[in-house]
């Protein structure tokens, strides 16, 4: 015992030290800094919030609480500006709570609380620029706060206290300021999802002006479920509730009020029961330009009690009593006092559209009335009996909704209450032309004997009676009324009505579904008594038709219903031309009580369900013969369970998806169904062989005895009434391999086996498990591939495809995707390799594909982050290359190749190009680097030896648009840049082929020396370069020669014109420049160039003046400037202008060439003596012969060995003669 009390006292000593350093000694040691916070805007860092503590402390108490005392919290943006100031925050929680793993925060008092928001012109709030948003969790879209250590929240939420705040919205685009303040505000007693109680004391200040005060003190023990609402995703795109604009219109009606509210709610959500007091004081506004009266409205609330004492005013000197007592439940009693002595429609339509659009009503702005309203009565009744006395009377009012053009004229009342019953003498209207009446009266002994009809009332007006704007607004109403018989009778607490209600001649088109309703005529006679009701609908001719789908319709369908049981006897449906027939019960449908039993059945017409599916796919798919289909719901309020199957066989079919192993045989597809408790269980959904062909009845066990199961799926979805469904346990399964054929591409097949499960929801699934794909076969666009496996991971989907053959390329894919579908398919990676690429086949196959509805190509709907490929050979047309590595990406519908490298020709080729899927659009980007110009150019124009030499380029901006080479180079546009260094011309880029003009061909005389002269030219290699540039500009099938200079050490050459690069015809001009050495082997033709020409030919005559003018041309005019000097230089050079129209392959398109000269007098004296043309003729004859002898010489000096000399070799295309180098590196580098 002694040691038990030593121990006892030590234990409690301990104790009491603990617990006094708790209170004391933590608050005292433990220290800690002012710190500031930033919260940084992601898309613009210089934007931001900066949070400053001061004063922070620890404090302790003596119920084992602990927490932080904050002296100041100030918020600031970077700019400085300061937008809130909390002063002494106390904030604790209870320390024993952790034990059992809850947060109790205990309480948040607050001194003061001040803030400045500022509001942007769309009604966001500036701060909300810098707190987190829900785009951080991409991979979930619920918004979850996981705690360490499994600790949770508690639901007994703290006490809040703040003693003064302020809370200022400055509207951006006035700066005015719009401010709520007050004292005392606190919420206490809140136990999460089942009390609260609130309390405050303020006012509301509009633009310095205060308009409303409040002192509220609200208790409530009912309470919706918050945690539901908090486990649904957000709406998006949901209309912007903007504060702005409220405080706007306030101002603008100058909207006063004292509020002053006392009230606790009790019971529940589905029976609340309110106690308390409402009083609404000095409340006014500007109706009409003018300030109303103040008027007021007290109610007092007891249970199921009202008491209402109140004086609204609809103008300056007109206003309305309005004091009684309401009692609902058992006990039902009424105590009501109205007077008015004039309330005129128009006044009390002002002050309701002044009103409404503070909550955002706007619709009854197009409301005009008129008439007026007179009143002073008085009614008590439990609904027994009657005491009453005064009048009610309308007068001559009229009510226009210009909007949806719904008049109601003539509208007359005359209600008299005296000596103790209602008499309804005269109530009567015009509704759009259609009589409405109310007749009868309520005697003293509470006993009704009244009639109401409306007779063929628009259905636009019905709706808007009834308050349906919505439906106004989404359906376009051509035709359709609604005539109302009713007789109510009997005593007021057992009440009989008789209501028969006929639509007639319905024709409306309902906007967002796009849906027609036609129904010629529906019927409803109830009649009731007390609580019983016994009634008949009956529905002619019904249909619904929605564009793209087949026809619904009920041709002739009668219901049976009472206050318990509704019977479906009579009824069937029709699907196109299908008739499903409807038989069962639905009894004790008011009741929590309820039972269903409902079994439809009947025969689908194929063709009728195949047009209900996409246009896309509808003409691929098989439909022959009728299904039977038979369908079973069953169960009661809590629990439902459905059972479906349809039945196909050879006969009768529609082949969706062409499984091989059904072919032939008969099928089934089942579906089990259960829901309770808001959860969807599918207990099977599954396609069947089976192994009889028995037909189907309501035995669906026996249906499937002896089936072989194909494809199944089973699972759970929960939360179905919620916004968000949770998917749990779902399995999709395909257990043995089956081949299926795809219906929008003829003649497929797909092996596929496969199993997976898919959990999440049924906007974000995710999917994991394997498919496996050993052969697929596309024949309508050419595909072919094998060993295709899908791995499909929680957040990931693994996709490997060993071999495709698309066309004639094969490659190989590896893939990684996003197993979240919600924003479509989103690929990570992908690897690309194939070993040959035909692109021209490949367009092709893409022409193929389904085209989107928005554009002429290909929707891919798909994204790709990154990729990467190797080609070791891909060509389109004639162009090819080798060893192609690229990077690529696919973001809606832009596929980009970047980072190209491949070998071509000898050369180099980098660069980038992008290709628009959806518009058949492709983007260039290329470098070249030394590549053989031969092969180059004869891949791209087909044309043979246009020159040799090695050619880098730069095509820059280049834009094309189609599918085959064809249509890409009719739309190609842009430049190009390059240059050919040491290398030859073609054909029409030597001087040998360039003499073969027309003009010199057209005279026989100079024609004559042809092949000598051509012989002579040709082995001075005029065609040799040393480089060729220039700017090629490229656009609707045409290559505009912008710049084209060639130099080299025999002729050089400025080129300008087009070249239609499909026919490779041309229309150029040519500057050219020759060596004095290749001229002087010319004969007659190079005489020609000697401007002094008469002084070489005495005494010429007409025929030798019209030669000169079709061998020469004037300078004057010509840009000589642009044609190069020969490499190397020379003194002594000629110049020549030809023009090519035609073929750039053939000699004829040479149309002529012509010495740049202008011809001057003979140096021998004045006097010209003119000889006869046939003397003249003889003398230019033997000259000619004279120049081809002397032409033929050269030829044979030339071609001795012995004279024979070595070309030196041409500078490197680097070296710095003639501007090369600065042109090359002009150049981008290559990369």
């Amino acid at each position: 015992m002694k040691a038990l009390k030593i121990s006892l006292i030590t234990f409690g000593s301990l104790f009491v030290i603990a617990y006094l350093a708790f209170l004391f000694a933590v608050p005292a040691f433990v220290k800690l800094e002012d710190y500031n916070y930033e919260l940084n805007n992601d898309k613009n860092p210089n934007q931001g919030l900066i949070i400053k503590f001061e004063n922070v402390k620890v404090s302790t108490t003596w119920n084992l609480s602990a927490g932080v005392k904050v002296g100041q919290i100030n918020a600031f943006y970077k700019n400085g500006d300061k937008f809130a100031q909390i002063d002494n925050i106390d904030t604790t929680i209870s320390l024993p709570y952790l034990v059992f793993k809850k947060i109790k925060i205990n309480k948040i008092v607050v001194d003061k609380i001040i803030t400045r928001l500022g509001v942007e012109k769309d009604g966001h709030f500036i701060i909300e620029k810098f707190l987190p948003t829900s785009e951080t969790n991409t991979s979930n879209t619920q918004a979850t706060m996981v705690l360490p250590y499994g600790l949770e929240f508690s639901e007994n939420m703290p006490d809040i206290v703040i003693k003064k705040y302020s809370i200022t919205f400055i509207d951006n685009i006035s700066d005015k300021h719009y401010t709520i303040k007050g004292t005392d505000f606190k919420v206490s007693d809140f136990i999460l999802n089942k009390k609260i109680k609130f309390k405050a004391i303020g006012e509301i200040l509009l633009d310095k002006r205060k308009q409303i005060t409040y002192d509220l003190d609200l208790t409530s023990h009912v309470m919706p479920d918050l945690t539901a609402f908090s486990k649904e995703e957000n709406v998006e795109n949901q209309s912007q509730f903007n504060i702005i604009t409220i405080f706007k219109n306030l101002y603008k009606l100058n909207l006063t009020a004292d509020i002053n509210a006392v009230t606790k709610l009790s019971g529940s959500i589905e029976d609340i029961k309110v106690d308390g007091k409402i009083n609404i004081t000095n409340m006014s506004a500007i109706v009409q330009g003018k300030q109303l009266p103040a008027s007021s409205l007290n109610l007092e609330l007891k249970g199921k009690s009202i008491k209402i004492l109140s004086e609204l005013y609809t103008d300056i000197s007109e206003k309305a009593n309005l004091d009684g007592i309401f009692k609902y439940g058992k006990r039902q009693y009424i105590d009501l006092n109205v007077k008015s002595d004039k309330l005129e429609l128009k006044n009390l339509f002002s002050l309701i559209n002044a009103i409404l659009p503070l909550v955002g009503v706007t619709d009854l702005n197009a409301v005009q009335a008129n008439g007026e309203i007179k009143a002073n009565f008085n009614i008590k009744s439990d609904f027994k009996t009657i005491n009453s006395s005064g009048y009610l009377k309308v007068l001559d009012a009229n009510i226009y909704y210009n909007l949806y053009n719904v008049t109601l004229k003539n509208i007359q009342a005359d209600i008299d209450f005296s000596s103790n019953k209602i008499n309804i003498s005269k109530a009567s209207a015009n509704f759009n032309g259609a009589p409405l009446s109310l007749t009868g009266a309520i005697d003293t002994n509470a006993y009704a004997n009244i009639k109401v009809l409306a007779n063929k009332i628009p259905l636009k007006g019905a709706l808007l009676a009834i308050g349906q704007l919505q439906a106004l607004k989404e359906n376009n109403i051509k035709s359709g009324n609604i005539t109302l018989n009713g007789v109510i009778k009997g005593k007021l607490d057992s009440i009989v009505p008789q209501i028969n209600v006929a639509v007639e001649n319905i024709n409306l088109y309902n906007k967002p579904n796009k849906t027609t309703v036609i129904l010629p005529l529906a019927k409803i006679d109830a009649t009731t008594k007390g609580s019983k009701i016994n009634g008949t609908g009956h529905i002619t001719s019904l249909k619904v038709i929605m564009s793209g789908l087949p026809t619904f319709s009920i041709p002739n369908s009668k219901i049976k219903f009472n206050e318990k049981d509704i019977d479906l006897n009579s009824v069937y449906v029709m699907l196109n031309n299908s008739k499903i027939g409807v038989l069962g019960q639905i009894k004790n449908y008011p009741t929590t009580d309820l039972s269903i039993n409902i079994t439809a059945r009947g025969l689908l017409g194929a063709s009728d369900i195949r047009s209900s599916l996409d246009k896309s796919i509808r003409n691929s798919i098989k439909a022959t013969g009728r299904l039977p289909i038979i369908a079973k719901i069953s169960g009661n309020s809590k629990v439902q369970t459905i059972n479906a199957q349809i039945l196909a066989n050879n006969n009768n079919h529609l082949t969706i998806i062409d499984i091989n192993s059904l072919r032939g045989r008969t099928s089934l597809i089942n579906a089990d169904l259960k829901i309770e408790n808001n959860t969807l269980k599918v207990n099977d959904i599954s396609i069947n062989a089976l192994s009889h062909n028995n037909g189907i009845t309501e035995n669906f066990n026996a249906n499937l005895s002896g089936s072989t199961k194909i494809m199944q799926a089973k699972g759970s979805i929960n939360n179905l009434l919620g916004k968000v469904q949770n998917i749990s346990g779902f399995n999709i399964s395909i257990p043995n391999q089956v081949t299926i054929s795809i219906p929008t591409f003829a003649n497929s097949q797909v092996q596929v086996k496969g199993d997976l499960n898919v959990s999440g929801t049924v906007a974000n699934p995710v999917i994991t498990g394997m498919i496996n794909i050993p052969y697929v076969s596309l024949p309508s666009i050419q595909t072919l591939g094998k060993n295709i496996t899908i791995n499909a991971t929680k957040s990931l989907i693994d996709v490997y495809c060993g071999n495709i053959k698309v066309a004639d390329s094969v490659m190989q894919i590896i893939a990684t995707m996003n197993s979240n579908f919600n924003r479509g398919v989103y690929i990570r990676s992908m690897t690309f390799n194939a070993e040959n690429i035909n692109a021209d086949s490949l367009m092709r196959m893409i022409s193929l594909l389904p085209q989107s509805n928005i554009a002429p190509g290909t929707d891919a709907g798909i994204t790709i982050a990154s990729g990467n490929a190797k080609v070791e050979r891909i060509s389109l047309g004639t162009i090819a290359a080798n060893n192609v590595t690229s990077d690529f990406n696919l973001y809606n519908n832009l596929f980009k190749l970047n980072n190209i490298s491949a070998s071509a020709y000898g050369g180099k080729i980098v660069g980038k190009i992008t290709y628009n899927l959806l518009y058949s659009s492709t983007g260039i980007n290329l470098q070249g680097r030394y590549l053989n110009a031969n092969s180059a150019l004869f891949a791209s124009t087909g044309m043979r030896n246009l020159m040799d030499g090695s050619l880098d380029f730069d095509a820059i901006n280049l834009t094309a648009r189609g599918l085959t080479d064809t249509q890409i180079m009719q739309s190609l546009k842009g430049k190009v840049k390059f240059i050919v260094s040491n290398g030859q011309m073609g054909a029409l880029g030597k001087l040998e082929n360039l003499l073969y003009a027309q003009n010199i061909l057209a005279n026989n005389l100079l024609k004559t020396t042809m092949s000598a002269v051509v012989g002579a030219v040709k082995v001075k290699k005029t065609g040799e370069f040393k480089y060729i540039k220039g700017v090629v500009s490229l656009s609707n099938g045409w290559a505009t020669l912008e710049r084209i200079q060639t130099s080299g050490p025999a002729m050089s050459m400025y080129i300008k014109g087009r070249v239609n690069i499909l026919n490779n015809r041309a229309d150029l001009i040519i500057l050219g420049r020759l060596s004095n050495e290749v001229v002087s082997i010319l004969g007659p033709i190079g005489n020609f160039s000697v401007n002094s020409l008469i002084a070489s030919i005495p005494r010429i005559g007409a025929v030798t003046s019209s030669l000169i003018n079709q061998m020469t041309t004037n300078p004057s005019g010509e840009n000589l400037a642009l044609l190069p000097d020969l490499s190397p230089a020379q003194a002594n050079t000629k110049e020549f202008k030809a023009a090519i129209n035609g073929s750039l392959e053939s000699t004829s398109s040479v149309s002529y060439f012509k010495w740049l000269a202008t011809p001057q007098a003979s140096s021998q004296g004045t006097t010209t003596t003119v000889s006869r043309p046939s003397q003249t003729q003889q003398n230019l004859q033997n000259t000619l012969n004279t120049a081809k002898t002397n032409a033929q010489s050269v030829i044979n000096k030339v071609l001795s060995p012995s004279t024979t000399t070595t070309t030196p070799m041409t500078p490197p295309a680097n070296s710095n003669n003639n501007g090369v180098a600065d042109f090359i590196n002009s150049l981008p580098n290559l990369k």
